[in-house]
């Protein structure tokens, strides 16, 4: 052979080798699994890194992981199809959890394959830990969502392909977290100072705006004083509150005539798994013969706020007691002290006679080098006060202080 024509077999020896290592490289994106797998694992780019789950699993791929270029230049390339790429849910309840799925098709010639990437942080990807889906076939990928917060939801997922054409898309879902029910007030009457002949309107509603079939069963009062009822809603407070189905709570309140606070429940019943039973609290102060007011009173409490006390100095502070005139001068017999160190006396004014309510003054002390502590708003101390006025009876007074 001649030496120009050994020179030419090389060259072509050489190209054909060439030819052979770029097949094997443009072609080697799968590798199968064992016989009895025969899922194919997707191979992906050195150069992305995926972000791992606490477990070292693979959480999602920051960009797009496959060798695009590769699959430009193949003969036969994937296409993925998805019809469906927003799912409106429309009303759910708050809390629960829902999934659906997401159909991808690949009507191209050759796998196509897929990979998770970035998702909102209230939803979750399953199906793709490696998906391949074959010419012609179709494959599904579920979303997850759990909210935590009421009003519009719109979440989603990036899906990465291998598609040249498609090398990612986004699957969102969408609709309205609502509380699955509602209870107007949230728990609570608080009615403020309640007349012997003036009886109060209580009014509220309890409704849903995601069960279609809810139903109050039965109400109670713990009072004859508290007569309450319901009706269904009307259409104007439905729309409002964006509801589907629910019930207008009202009633009255009535003093019964004694002086103290007021303080019942409203028990309602209900058709709902969840909430088989709600309650209400009406509070309220009854004057009845007394009405007391100065510095540091809440009359909705029957609450005295002593601030903060230096337990050197002690602190004097005076309310003024107006009282229907019983049978004989008002006087307290007997006082039950917590802290046991509070002080009380009741002086009468000096103009008293023939007048519609008596005027007094209660004063109460903290005696200087009284014990330190602390009673506060959320666990106050308290007086109770022994009269011999037949109406007032025994009268408790919450306190609130701080001795330091």
């Amino acid at each position: 052979m001649k030496p120009a024509q050994i020179v030419m077999l090389l060259l072509v020896l050489a190209a054909s080798l060439g030819i052979v290592v770029w097949l094997v490289n443009a072609t080697s994106i799968t590798v199968l699994k064992g016989e009895d797998d025969k899922t194919s694992e997707t191979k992906v780019s050195d150069e992305v890194e995926p972000v791992l789950t606490d477990d070292g699993e693979i959480d999602y791929y920051p960009s797009n992981p496959f060798r695009i270029e590769e699959v430009k230049l193949a003969e036969k390339k994937p296409v993925a199809v998805v019809d469906e790429k927003l799912f409106k849910f429309g009303r759910m309840i708050l809390g629960t959890t829902q999934s659906h799925d997401f159909v991808i098709r690949n009507t191209g010639d050759a796998p196509l394959k897929m990979a998770k990437g970035r998702s909102q942080c209230k939803c979750t990807v399953s199906g793709l830990a490696t998906k391949e889906i074959a010419p012609g076939e179709e494959a599904s990928i579920q979303l997850s969502w759990t909210p935590k917060t009421t009003g519009a939801f719109t979440q989603g997922a990036i899906i990465w392909t291998n598609d040249p054409e498609n090398t990612e898309f986004i699957i969102e879902v969408e609709g309205d977290m609502y509380t699955e029910i509602v209870q107007e007030p949230e728990n609570n009457w608080v009615l403020g100072t309640l007349q012997k002949d003036e009886p109060q309107q209580i009014e509220g509603a309890i409704f849903s705006s995601v069960l279609k079939d809810f139903k109050i069963t039965g109400i109670e009062s713990s009072s004859e004083f508290v007569e309450v009822d319901f009706r269904p809603m009307s259409p104007e407070n439905m729309e409002v509150g964006k509801a589907i189905s629910g019930f207008e709570i009202f009633g009255t309140v009535r003093s019964d005539g004694k002086a103290g606070k007021l303080k019942e429940t409203i028990t309602v019943t209900t058709n709902s798994e969840s909430h088989p039973s709600l309650t209400y609290t009406v509070t309220a102060t009854k004057p009845g013969p007394l009405q007391v007011v100065g510095p540091g009173w809440y009359a909705n409490r029957q609450l005295l706020d002593l601030g903060t006390v230096s337990a050197a100095d002690g602190k004097t502070q005076k309310l003024i007691w107006m009282v229907v005139p019983g049978d004989q001068p008002l006087e307290i017999k007997q006082i039950s002290a917590n802290p046991p160190f509070l002080k009380v006396s009741l002086t009468a004014a000096t103009d008293n006679t023939n007048q519609k309510r008596e005027r007094y003054t209660l004063t109460v002390e903290i005696p200087p080098n009284a014990d330190k502590g602390n009673w506060p708003l959320e666990q106050p101390g308290n007086l109770i006060l022994e009269t011999n006025h037949a109406m007032i009876g025994k009268f408790e007074i919450e306190v609130a202080l701080k001795v330091h």
